[in-house]
């Protein structure tokens, strides 16, 4: 089977003099990523030492690959140059899910690990370990956990795995512009609440005069809120390997000013990604039947708490699950497009009934689509990917090209920008 890679960078707001050193960065994650698919090895570092690496699939190996990459960029909002909580430090959440057996980590509240998307990926193998009965981790019948959080919990799992990764140093994941970043939104936030209890210092006089290219003199809180959460959120990639094997992760530090201890989407199952094989179900009805399900790797950003409140991922893969589905008995074929079934999802997100007193909704995702009846087509599947927000930096690659693309949305004549292809 033709492999598939596909990254982002986050839906958000990025910073268009960037634009350039965002796409090279998206073309390396795919690039390194892609070419440990192409390839006979095993990604090797402290994660994947002795048999561990040969219990999880080469999809979610890559997977892991990318995210690393773009943790480790201060341009990206993941591991080090993450945006700062409202005590300035950084929190850092993750996961991953291995769609060949359905195996997920999650972890939040990250402080001192590198690559949380590593830690996530440890989690995940003591999962996958808990369920092999030949493999039991645990003792008198405990079971393993699929979401750990902080730094601590972390530890006990790689303990528990016999596996080293080094913490850095406090303040280690801090980048110098998250920094400067955090100073002015805090010195925009105290302004804004004493302005909201009705008196102004010389000191906010100030403000205005240094800070009047940011806001007005007649500013609000809902301007500011709307100022620090934009910034681009998780990142993310999927991965469709030679043997038919998905896997998706996600990779964040949250929203600017978030409360510590915080737990965002890209922590939490069903939530920042998704990934399963592709499939035969068979329905339990009066008239028994088998059909092929489709294989589904999605990985999503934008606002944790409206993703998770609309329950956005799961739906999107419960529609995206019946892409091209044959009904083996009849040989028939799911009536709806992939275009029509990621326009109800949007669409849904929306007007949901559980975030309608947000004023931005705001979300992406990209997508991979494995379509069952399509198994010895030389095309791996279909890529989409869709966003509400301004902006949306994606990266795909397939028969060793690279694609790159900053989405840009214009939000007062559309709600959301989706688009897709044959890969």
């Amino acid at each position: 089977m033709v492999p598939f890679v596909a990254i982002h960078i986050g839906a958000g707001t990025h910073s268009a003099a960037k634009t350039a050193a965002y796409l090279e960065l998206a073309r390396e994650a795919c690039a390194q990523s892609y070419a440990l698919l192409s390839s006979a090895e095993i990604f090797t570092s402290t994660l994947y030492a002795g048999d561990l690496n040969l219990n999880h699939s080469q999809a979610m190996q890559a997977v892991r690959l990318a995210i690393s990459i773009l943790e480790n960029s201060p341009l990206s909002n993941s591991g080090y140059g993450s945006n700062l909580s409202l005590d300035g430090n950084v929190e850092c959440d993750a996961s991953i899910m291995d769609g060949k057996d359905g195996t997920f980590g999650g972890v939040t509240g990250l402080t001192r690990y590198k690559n949380p998307i590593d830690i996530a990926a440890c989690v995940c193998t003591l999962e996958k370990n808990g369920r092999d009965s030949g493999r039991r981790e645990l003792s008198l019948g405990r079971v393993a956990p699929m979401m750990v959080a902080g730094d601590r919990g972390c530890e006990l799992v790689l303990r528990q795995l016999d596996i080293e990764i080094e913490k850095i140093e406090v303040d280690g994941l801090v980048a110098p512009e998250a920094r400067t970043r955090w100073k002015d939104q805090i010195a925009l936030l105290e302004f804004v609440e004493r302005k909201k209890r009705g008196f102004e210092t010389e000191v906010d006089t100030k403000i205005k005069e240094t800070k009047k290219v940011k806001f007005e003199a007649d500013m609000n809180s809902n301007y500011l809120n709307k100022d620090v959460s934009s910034f681009m959120d998780t990142v993310g990639a999927i991965a469709f390997d030679s043997k038919g094997h998905i896997a998706a992760g996600v990779s964040s530090g949250g929203i600017s000013l978030k409360f510590p201890g915080r737990v965002g989407e890209a922590a939490c199952f069903g939530c920042g990604c998704w990934a399963e094989d592709s499939c035969t179900v068979e329905s339990i009805t009066d008239s028994p039947n088998t059909s092929l399900k489709a294989g589904i790797g999605i990985s999503v950003s934008g606002t944790g708490e409206q993703i998770m409140k609309s329950s956005f991922t799961k739906s999107l893969v419960n529609r995206l699950s019946c892409v091209g589905n044959v009904d083996i008995d009849d040989n028939s074929l799911s009536q709806k497009t992939t275009a029509d079934l990621i326009q109800e999802s949007m669409k849904e997100f929306l007007d949901h009934s559980n975030i309608k007193e947000c004023d931005d909704k705001l979300v992406g995702f990209i997508s991979f689509i494995q379509d069952p009846s399509q198994k010895n087509n030389d095309r791996a599947g279909e890529f989409w990917y869709a966003h509400t927000t301004e902006t949306f930096c994606v990266a795909w690659i397939t028969n060793g090209k690279v694609k790159t693309k900053m989405s840009r949305l214009n939000r007062d004549k559309k709600d959301y920008l989706a688009c897709g292809f044959s890969v």
